[in-house]
């Protein structure tokens, strides 16, 4: 079994609970920096992903973003070919099977496509479970990681 995750991370604190928001004892006191402060519509990020599997994890890939979602082809360009130097470096005499988690990309039709004309074997969209933490180990890693 090959599990892959990708997770983003933000510097800015805003995901402790601790550090959740601002706090003042009235309007009239809260600085106008703070008051009127504006916000991006995609924060600047980190995005690290890697696959996983008994024999250990692949090389992963880290980027700075600021863009919405990963899209099919950057899940190719960035994940995927890591994906198979990982596979025929630990992998290559093995039945495995690639499990994928369930964002769009990981079943876009190009993906897919592309798997499929590599000989990937991967858990079908239609079979694969919506959250299961448990038996994706990968997840708590990420949970680590964060």
């Amino acid at each position: 079994m090959i599990i892959d995750n990708e997770k983003y991370f933000t510097f800015s604190g805003v995901e402790m609970p601790s550090i959740a928001g601002f706090y003042s004892s009235g309007k009239e006191n809260t600085p106008s920096d703070v008051k009127y402060k504006s916000k991006r519509q995609f924060k600047s990020k980190i995005l690290v992903s890697l696959a996983l599997s008994s024999t250990g994890t692949s090389t992963p890939y880290i980027e700075r973003t600021k863009g919405p979602a990963v899209d099919a082809d950057v899940y190719i360009c960035k994940f995927l070919t890591k994906l198979i130097k990982f596979i025929n470096k630990y992998h290559i005499n093995d039945k495995y099977i690639f499990w994928p988690d369930l964002a769009g990309s990981h079943y876009a039709n190009k993906t897919t496509d592309w798997l499929n004309e590599r000989k990937v074997s991967f858990v079908p969209k239609d079979v694969n479970p919506p959250n299961v933490p448990k038996a994706r180990p990968i997840e708590d890693f990420c949970g680590v990681l964060a």
